[in-house]
């Protein structure tokens, strides 16, 4: 077998490579499927930022009796939380001559009933809610800002208390949840 013969084995085998990328290539044409990625995002100016920890926070009521809550005079009735603000820049980034004063909190969660601004609970407990009010004891509206806090550079720090408030004599034991979430306004 001389030369001739090995062009004929190269000729076969460049054949044969040609045939098969070919057929693959049309196989991954005859598969593909369209899609698409949606983006969405929203920028904001905000002057202060939310300290990270406060961004989800923890209130752990304990045991209490039901007697307690309808007397009102346990001392685990009453929590204190806060929610921090740092970095706070009050000159708008966005607006030349702006520069914000203060930031309302709007709280939202499931009421009790309507007509009623107590947060829902959930879990096997029944027969109350909780009232959140502000440092002094002023009602706070669910879906509604509170009134304004003033607001200076660097760190700001808002006070607030969640209460649990009985709706009737009828007081169920076992455990409860509730979930409120909240937004800053900045004025």
């Amino acid at each position: 077998m001389g030369r001739g013969n090995m062009s004929l084995r190269k000729w076969i085998c460049y054949s044969l490579f040609y045939i098969a990328g070919g057929t693959a290539q049309a196989d991954e044409v005859k598969y593909s499927t369209p899609g698409e990625v949606m983006v969405k995002g929203e920028i904001i100016e905000a002057p202060c930022e939310i300290v990270y920890q406060d961004r989800e926070q923890w209130i752990e009521f304990g045991q209490i009796t039901a007697q307690e809550i309808i007397s009102g005079s346990g001392n685990n009735l009453t929590h204190y939380f806060h929610i921090q603000l740092t970095g706070c820049s009050l000159q708008s980034q966005i607006y030349p001559g702006v520069f914000y004063r203060s930031a309302k909190v709007i709280f939202n969660s499931d009421k009790v009933r309507e007509g009623n601004d107590l947060i829902g609970i959930t879990g096997d407990a029944k027969g109350f809610g909780i009232r959140l009010s502000d440092r002094d004891g002023k009602r706070l509206r669910l879906g509604e800002p509170t009134s304004e806090f003033s607001l200076s550079e660097g760190v700001n720090t808002l006070y607030f208390k969640a209460t649990i408030v009985p709706l009737n004599n009828n007081i169920i034991s076992g455990e409860f949840y509730a979930t409120v979430r909240f937004f800053m306004d900045y004025l």
